[in-house]
Parts: structure tokens; sequence; C-alpha cells
């Protein structure tokens, strides 16, 4: 019969009995891993979590066909005392045409691009003239301009003196992120060096956040992994009082982690603003695992004095423990793919794979250092010292088998209320969270949000009855009437159509000159209003990109039942950005849960299938969910809403937090088959496992407090949760656990 981790322990044996074999093995890996390092990649774009099949996906692809990609706008807020002066304004008028010609860009949209058209002929006429004569003239201009198109408060903002201007990119950069990326960046460097002083700029927009996000995705990689062994190693001379067992614990995170960005590249999957945090949780997992290990070994040689013997029957006692961990880990994992997400399986699949590499480096590298570590002196029989935390399992032992019963009673209740708790969470997205903190593009999309109501675009097809384009009074009635509804919900001021000039066309000459341009015009000048084959107009709305997803959703509902009133109604195409986000991470967020629920499931189950006990696996329920729970719980005290980041932490956090009950588990089932009864092998467990526990933990938790220095918001928040869980989660399967096997031996005796 199999141990409690299916014998994969016997690798680190292995390694061991042929050492100079399996060092060269690990020193290839490590040289083919430096080598495909250097071809690692980067995405930086919010969309790449999404699933490209869905419904909701396909409507916005084809919109995109349509008209254009308006996801690759970028919008640039101008802030200035001088806003309201003639001299500002024409100053505004230059950077706005600088900006219209810089490369990469196809057209500039401002007060300045405003259509206005002779309503008895249809020319387009200039509203500003060439030169303000006054500020008085300016402000006479301008609110005439904002009197006959309310819109244009969109795009000028009188009372906070923040003018906008929307730079669409060329067709040619729109379906590349790299191109989009070096478009925007060239846009930029051209808009500061011509703009004024007392000018200031920002920019937002979905390019230049997916840009914003790449370069802190490269800064975060180097940060994370330097800090974290840093960190990692501080704690362990802490615990082992020892700079060269320090060094020795940091061997199996340095490898993971080295190993990981190799695997990112051997298999040209890019590193996302999700996937980041895989290389720092791989090297958090092989410290914990790695500590384990060495604390056993440690402990065994301030005892013994045969180093080589302590460091086989560490691999012996704590090995099937680490096996089983890893599993679970992986398992958890593995869950994500549950998702319809390409990248979140992928996540998936490269969450397990670190996984794998982490336990290898434990297992296999980590005896290793310590054998070549013994052969060079490194370290000597009797100059051990225990290592910290030695009363922790004793305190834990007096707690848990004093009231097991009272324990495991309290534990299903608290379990009870936080599940219940825990339904009424709800998903969440907003931009923002994902936006890396203190950055000028963060401060855009805010100022954009709080002074022009946003720049998320709600975007609504409107199918022509004819091919008569503008100059068809069917057309033109379907236009009116779409406007008038939008306008009810939304708000004149914020909708955009081509309705807004043809009402003010007062001659059939007019409308057939307006139809006339339209078939004229490139496709970057009409796409924001017409379609490129003429068939369809288009309606926007501006959206804060802070609106939570169950209010788009209702905004979003109400819109189509309003049109549904309409003959064609139904024929109307609703998409945009916000809609793609309220339906798809609503719907991603709600799989997830779900992937963590059977996380927890499976990793039950296999703690159950390992130590083949339905006793210890029904021991394991509680002490399990109730991290899950006190979180969600706290998430649902906090606001009850979970966003995709906090979803993913969650069911990572499980697979590390259920390690604590397996190293348990396994010194209790070593006990139990020498003949103790439960009783008896549940307090040697804890007394041996419990140090070995709460040093794992503390280092965990302060590795994870490298997550805090990163600048991407959904990392830090990741470590919050992380550390959280598996607090909790020392408490729940050091003490409940125990109390839950003693109390159902108990019950299973008397029945």
């Amino acid at each position: 019969m199999w141990r409690i981790g299916f014998s994969f322990e016997k690798l680190g044996l292995a390694a061991l009995r042929r050492p100079v074999l399996y060092s060269l093995i690990l020193l290839a890996l490590i040289f083919t891993s430096a080598f495909h390092v250097r071809n690692l990649k980067f995405d930086g774009s919010i969309l790449s979590v999404l699933p490209d099949r869905s419904a909701a996906f396909k409507d916005y692809e084809q919109l995109k066909d349509k008209y254009r990609n308006f996801s690759r706008d970028v919008t640039i807020l101008v802030e200035s005392e001088r806003l309201l002066t003639a001299s500002g304004l024409e100053d505004l008028r230059n950077l706005h045409l600088d900006v219209s010609l810089a490369d990469g860009v196809a057209k500039a949209v401002s007060v300045f691009s405003t259509p206005v058209f002779d309503p008895q002929t249809g020319e387009l006429v200039d509203w500003f003239p060439e030169e303000f004569t006054s500020d008085a003239d300016m402000m006479e201009r301008m609110d005439g301009l904002i009197a006959k198109f309310p819109q244009v408060k969109s795009l000028f903002s009188k009372e906070q003196k923040v003018a906008v201007i929307v730079a669409s990119l060329d067709i040619s950069v729109q379906e590349d992120d790299k191109k989009s990326f070096l478009a925007y960046r060239s846009l930029r460097k051209t808009a500061e060096e011509v703009t004024p002083e007392d000018f200031k700029l920002s920019f937002t927009g979905l390019t230049p956040v997916g840009a914003s996000i790449l370069e802190s995705l490269i800064s975060d990689q180097t940060k994370l992994t330097i800090f974290g062994l840093i960190f990692g190693i501080t704690i362990a001379f802490a615990i082992f009082r020892s700079f060269m067992a320090a060094i020795l614990c940091a061997i199996p995170p340095a490898l993971t982690a080295l190993w990981a960005f190799g695997l990112f590249s051997f298999l040209g999957i890019p590193i996302n603003y999700l996937t980041t945090v895989l290389p720092t949780l791989a090297l958090i997992l092989a410290f914990a695992d790695g500590v384990f290990l060495y604390f056993r070994w440690q402990t065994l040689s301030s005892a013994e004095p045969d180093l080589d013997n302590n460091l086989i029957q560490s691999i012996i006692k704590v090995g099937p423990a680490s096996s089983l961990t890893s599993l679970t880990t992986a398992v958890a994992f593995l869950s994500f793919a549950y998702a319809e997400s390409e990248a979140l399986k992928d996540f998936a699949y490269l969450g397990a794979g670190v996984v794998v590499l982490a336990f290898l480096a434990v297992i296999v590298a980590l005896p290793l250092a310590i054998h070549w570590a013994i052969r060079l002196k490194l370290v000597h029989p009797g100059n051990t010292r225990p290592p910290m935390f030695q009363g922790f399992g004793r305190w834990a032992r007096t707690i848990a088998l004093a009231r097991p019963m009272i324990i495991s009673a309290i534990g299903i209740v608290l379990v009870i209320v936080f599940g219940i708790a825990q339904n009424w969470v709800t998903a969440e997205y907003k931009l923002v969270q994902y936006l890396p903190n203190k950055s000028d593009i963060r401060y855009g999309e805010e100022l954009a949000n709080k002074v022009i109501g946003g720049r998320a675009l709600l975007l609504m097809s409107v199918p022509f009855e004819n091919d008569g384009g503008f100059e068809s009074p069917e057309n033109r009635s379907r236009l009116e009437q779409v406007d008038k509804v939008v306008s009810e919900q939304f708000g004149a001021e914020r909708v955009f159509s081509a309705w807004r000039v043809l009402q003010m066309l007062e001659t059939d000459q007019a409308r057939e000159r307006i139809t006339e341009l339209a078939s004229q015009a490139d496709d970057s000048d009409k796409s924001d209003f017409i379609s490129s084959d003429g068939k369809s107009a288009l309606v926007t709305v501006r959206l804060s990109s802070e609106m939570p997803v169950a209010e788009v959703k209702l905004v979003t509902d109400k819109l189509k039942e309003s049109l549904g009133k309409l003959a064609y109604g139904k024929d109307v195409q609703i998409t945009g950005f916000p809609i793609l986000m309220s339906v798809e991470f609503t719907k991603l967020i709600n799989q997830l849960r779900t992937s963590l629920f059977l996380a927890i499931v499976l990793g039950i189950l296999f703690l159950g299938i390992a130590t083949r006990s339905p006793l210890i696996m029904l021991a394991a329920i509680t002490p399990n969910l109730l991290p899950i729970f006190f979180v969600l719980f706290f998430l649902f005290m906090r606001g009850g809403t979970i966003n995709l980041s906090e979803v993913v932490a969650l069911t990572v956090a499980f697979g590390i937090a259920i390690d604590n009950a397996v190293h348990l588990i396994n010194v209790y089932d070593i006990e139990r088959k020498t003949g103790k009864e439960t009783r008896h092998a549940l307090s040697i467990a804890m007394e041996e496992a419990g140090p070995a526990l709460a040093a794992g933990t503390i280092i965990i938790c302060v590795s994870v407090l490298v997550t805090q220095i990163s600048s991407l918001p959904v990392v830090p928040t990741l470590g919050h949760l992380i550390i959280s869980t598996l607090i909790v989660a020392l408490f729940g399967n050091l003490i409940m656990l125990s109390a839950n096997i003693l109390t159902l031996t108990k019950f299973t005796r008397r029945k």
C-alpha cells in the first residue's frame, strides 16, 4: 500500500543515492531555464482573461468590425486655469492639431471637431473663428456650441476647467498590442513636447491602461522575486538561527522562480496581470515546504550526530506530506480550468506546473544542497540548534485535546454562519482596481469619471431600414427614435449620434449633402456615426468606469426593455466595454467561485484517498472551509462584493492552507501505524508538526508581504487574502482538525 504521499518522496531518496547524477540534471535544468528566460513575454491587455467565444464577446468584436476598435482610443484630459481665455483655447486648438498629426493617430476629436453644418446646404462650417478677438468672444462661442450640442459638455468642462481630446489610433496598429502601445507612447511624447507649461495633461483609455499595466508587470517581476527571496531568507535566519540554514532554505524557492520563468518562456505564454503572481507564489510554496523538510532535519540533527541519516529520515517523514500538499495545491490551480477563459485555463495549467517544479526543488534540490553542504563541512554534527516555536505544538495540544467536542461544535457553527453570509457576496468589476497605484493613468481615469462622466462607451448599432443612408426618412426616423430612448434614460448631454446633426438640417439638399459626405469620408472619419458598409448608424453613451457591474446590468436591462418596444428594437445591437465586463466578468467570477468549491471538495477528497480514511476526510471539512468562509464573510462585511483577483487569491490560498492539515495528518498517520491510540498519536503529531506549521506559516506570510510593494492593486489584494486565510487555517488545522479527529473517533467507537 502507498503512503500518504503516493511514494513521490522516493525521488529525494534516489537523489541522495546518486547525488552527482541528479546534481548534473539540476544544473542542466538551471542553464536551460536561464537560456529561455531572455524570451519572456508580457501582456498588459485588460481583456486577456475574457473568454473569446461568448455571445457578449462576439457582439463586441462584430461592432469593432462594422465601425472601429473604440478600445484603442486614447483620452487626453487637459487641465488649465487658462482654458477659459482666448489664448488658452488657442493653445488647446494647436494641441489638438499636433495630436491629430502624431504618428499612429488616425484622427483627434475635441470641441474643435464638433461637426456643424449649414442647415440649408449641408456644407460643413467652422464654428470657431481662426482667431479669437477676446475672452468674451471665446466664451460666447463656447456657450453657443454647448447650447446647440449638449454633448460638448463631455469634451469641455467650464466648471472644472478641463478639456478633452480623444485620439483614435490608426487602424493598422489597432489589433496589435505592441504597435498600439508604441503608438500611444509616441503620441504622449508628442503631446507633452508641444504642451504649454501651464497645461497639465493626463492620459487614459484601454491602450494607456494596457501600456501602464505592462510596465508594472515587467517591474514587478524583478522586485517581487528579489525581495521575496530576501524576506524569506531573513525570516528563515530568525527561525533557524543560522545563516547557512537560511541560504539552504533559499535554494528551492530561487530555483523554482527561475524554472517558473523558464516554463513561461518555453511555452511562449506571456505573463499577464493574473499570472504575474505565479513565479512569486511558486517561490513562496517552495519556501514553505522546504522549511518543513529543513525544520525536521535540524530538529533531528540537534539531538543525533548522523547528519546523512537524519536527512534520509527527514525525507521519509516529511516527504509524503510534501507530496500530498503539492498535489492538493496543484488541484486548486487546476480548478481554474473549469472557467471558459483560455487565459484562466493557461493560469490553471501553469499554476499546477509551477507547483510541480516547487515540489521537485524541495524534494530533490534541497536534500542535494544539504548533502553537499555536509560534504563541504559547511554544517557539522552537534553544531545545530533546535529551531524556534518548539512550544507551539504543546500549547495547541492543551486547547484541542481538553474540550474536543466543544471545539468541533464551535467550528460547525462558525462554518454555517460564515457560509450563509458568503452567499450574499456578489461579483464586482471596476477598472480602477486593476490600474497601477499612484500612476498618472489612474489619475486620468478617475478625472474622466469625475469631470466628463467617464470615457467608457456603451455602444448601440441601429440597423437602417433601407440603403438610403441618412437621406432616407425611414432611416432618420429610426435613429431619432433610438436617440430619444437613450437620451431619456441617460440624459441628452451624454449621448452621441448623427441625429444630433441631422435634426438641424432643414432641406433635402442638406440631407443629400450629408449622405454624400458620409459615403466619401474615410472609415476613420465616419466610424463614430455610421458603419463602414453604410447599413447602420451608431449611438454611444459615456459611462463611468467605476460604475458597479450590478448597476451596469440594471441600466442595460432597462435600455433593452425600452428599445424592445420599438418594432425593430431587438435588432439594435448593444455592446461596449462596460457591458462586456459586467456580463463576462460576472460570469467568470461566478465560475471561479464554483472552481473554488470544486478545489475544496477535490482537496479534501484527495486527503481521504491518500489516508484511506473517511473519518479523516470528514474531520478535515470544517477546518478547511472555515478560512475560506471567514475571508468571504469579511468581504461581505466590507461591502458584499468580490472581484476576480480576490476569488483567485482565495483558491490559491486554500491550496496552500490545506497543507497544514496534510503535515499534521502525516505525523498522526505514522504514529497510528506504530500502534498508538488516537489521543496519544494526536498529541505527538501536534507537538512534532506544530512548530513546523507555525514556522512555515510565518515564513509564507512574511514572504507574501512582498506583494505589498507591487504597483498593481490586484497583487497586494492577493497577498492580504492569502495571509488572512493562512493565519485562520493554521489554528483551524492544528486545533480544530485534531479536535474533530478525536470527536469523530469517540463517536464511531460508541456506535
